[in-house]
């Protein structure tokens, strides 16, 4: 059975009392991460489920795993003056890095200032 890509989801669940969490997932690029992960370190975590379609291939798989292993991950928000502080550290550093080879160019702060506007949108 074929499933949509709505229809191949992915659920963790845990609480707070036990050390594993329960993965459950449809998701192939997710299924291969934990096999993996579960092959290679079979004493955290194991493969408890797995349903196969009428062609015998695999189509979901639930999995116990540590919970140290599951991350959420959020994007950061570079803000217009984090990223003139960082702009500023890459100037520094480009322009006294003895590694560096050819002629040395400093970058202006007109650039700096295009460089954030052309990221933050404005």
């Amino acid at each position: 059975m074929r499933r949509t890509k709505k229809e191949r989801e992915t659920i963790i669940t845990f609480n707070e009392e036990d050390p594993l969490a329960k993965v459950y997932t449809c998701n192939k690029k997710m299924r291969t991460k934990l096999d993996k992960a579960v092959e290679t370190r079979p004493d955290k975590g194991k493969v408890v489920w797995t349903e196969k379609s009428d062609y015998n291939a695999v189509v979901s798989r639930s999995y116990m795993v540590p919970k140290d292993w599951i991350r959420i991950k959020s994007q950061r928000v570079m803000t217009p003056e984090r990223l003139k502080d960082l702009m500023g550290y890459m100037r520094k550093a480009t322009k006294n890095n003895p590694n560096i080879q050819g002629e040395k160019k400093e970058i202006s702060d007109e650039k700096i200032n295009k460089i954030i506007n052309t990221i933050t949108g404005n």
